[in-house]
């Protein structure tokens, strides 16, 4: 874990393009305000896990672009009002296109007010020869809220001529509702840093799943490890966050498929301590 300065993109309400409020209404969760613009396009609300988590709001984002392109700037906020339980996610991987000498800057903001759950379990994130990609991921929570959250990528070379991306500078934050940081999960990777992983033999597909709140926090770690059970061609270890606000899962993987088998594995396990029960299949 590596600290940085306090948010390095500051979110601007205006400049939002997407700005999402979910609150809970008649034991379930509903869609309230919305804003949502280019690049974004939403789903209607799904109310999968009807046996375990009734109230639970799956939403698929979309993306009308085709990926992210030099020089963008996506701002994005999701709101979970009290008692609210949503899960945002996407339809398929997210291609981040060569940046041309301007990076990509992505912030997203995620806001769980007393007694929420928020998961937000994008699919991997697909680096492009030339990528280059800042993102920052903010969830302020309050005590008894609780909120699961991912972080993917995985390198592609369409044509094989071993053309890197350019660097993934990645960071995640867990906060107090005032701001205060719990946790902070930081990782950079350049170009230098793919050419030690080539000759150690490693493929760049790897990513982050931090589990936060009062379940996880009372978890053992290495049960929820053995929970997840093997994945071939993939590697998992749990450990603490700091401050016991939770858990950090951390992935390596040979492929894409084996990435994306690991991160259903993880949100598996995390639904599993947040409502006892297996989740229902989200289909993509």
């Amino acid at each position: 874990m590596t600290a940085a300065p306090p948010h390095r993109f500051a979110t601007q309400e205006a400049s939002r393009a997407l700005d999402l409020t979910f609150r809970r209404q008649r034991g379930r969760t509903r869609l309230g305000e919305q804003r949502v613009r280019y690049p974004f396009h939403i789903t209607r609300p799904f109310h999968f896990d009807t046996a375990v988590a009734p109230g639970l709001a799956t939403l698929y984002l979309q993306s009308a672009s085709g990926g992210y392109y030099r020089g963008e700037r996506l701002l994005a906020r999701v709101r979970a009002e009290p008692g609210a339980e949503v899960c945002v996610t996407t339809q398929a991987s997210t291609i981040v296109h060569h940046a041309r000498g301007t990076a990509t800057v992505a912030d997203t903001r995620i806001e769980a007010e007393a007694g929420s759950v928020v998961f937000h379990m994008p699919d991997p994130l697909i680096l492009l020869p030339g990528a280059d990609l800042l993102t920052t991921l903010t969830v302020r929570r309050a005590p008894d809220a609780a909120a699961v959250v991912s972080e993917a990528f995985l390198a592609h070379d369409p044509d094989g001529e071993g053309q890197p991306f350019a660097r993934l500078d990645n960071e995640i934050r867990i906060e107090t509702p005032d701001g205060v940081p719990e946790a902070i999960d930081r990782m950079v990777v350049d170009v230098d840093g793919l050419s030690v992983a080539r000759r150690l033999g490693g493929t760049i597909a790897a990513g982050g799943v931090l589990i936060v709140g009062p379940q996880a926090a009372a978890a053992d770690p290495l049960a929820v490890e053995a929970g997840l059970g093997p994945i071939d061609g993939a590697r998992l270890a749990v450990s603490r966050l700091p401050f016991d606000c939770g858990l950090t899962v951390r992935i390596a993987a040979g492929s894409g498929r084996e990435l994306t088998a690991a991160l259903d594995a993880s949100f598996a396990a995390a639904f599993r301590l947040i409502y006892g029960g297996e989740p229902a299949r989200r289909r993509k």
